[in-house]
């Protein structure tokens, strides 16, 4: 049979436990503050125009430049651009980007800061594929393309380069004072 021993250390930490308990349970009769609600709203691409650097990798198109390029189709939005071209298809469709040689799934297509898939491909015996990568110009209010590895910024995907989309929100379209 093992024989019980006092220990002094046991005893002594049980105790200052005792003692911080009735401490803690004083400090809860204080007074609770219930502070007002604050709302903060902001735009992020505004601050993110204004304050980027943009150097040889990233090339910043707004929709003056598209409307001055006569942009149509996505042939002619990169028709100037060196090192971007677009991935032909069959029957002059498209499938998605090429940026300095590296395309399909490592170039990445965001929208509004969300990123698109650009191809896919079935499982089916078939083996169907088709692209998703046709964006309806007339509503775009700028677009990034931005060449070399940018999976930081943009997340993976990125391997490639990126190629952001910005859309047109309803003060673009409806101005000031107008319903």
């Amino acid at each position: 049979m093992k024989k019980f021993h006092f220990n002094f250390t046991y005893i002594a930490i049980q105790s200052a436990l005792l003692m911080l308990s009735n401490s803690v349970s004083a400090d809860t009769s204080r007074e609770e503050v219930i502070l007002d609600e604050i709302s903060v709203k902001a735009k992020a691409d505004a601050y993110r125009q204004q304050n980027e650097v943009i150097g040889l990798g990233k090339i910043t198109k707004n929709i003056q430049d598209l409307n001055k390029g006569q942009v149509l189709n996505i042939r002619d939005l990169t028709r100037y651009d060196p090192g971007i071209s677009v991935v032909e298809q069959r029957r002059r469709a498209t499938n998605g980007y090429s940026i300095r040689g590296v395309d399909r799934n490592r170039v990445a297509l965001i929208v509004d800061g969300l990123p698109q898939i650009q191809s896919y491909k079935s499982q089916s015996l078939r083996a169907k594929s088709g692209t998703i990568n046709e964006i309806e110009y007339e509503n775009i209010r700028a677009i990034e393309f931005s060449k070399g590895a940018s999976s930081s910024e943009y997340g993976s995907g990125a391997l490639g380069g990126a190629v952001g989309f910005r859309t047109k929100n309803a003060s673009d379209v409806i101005k000031e004072g107008l319903n």
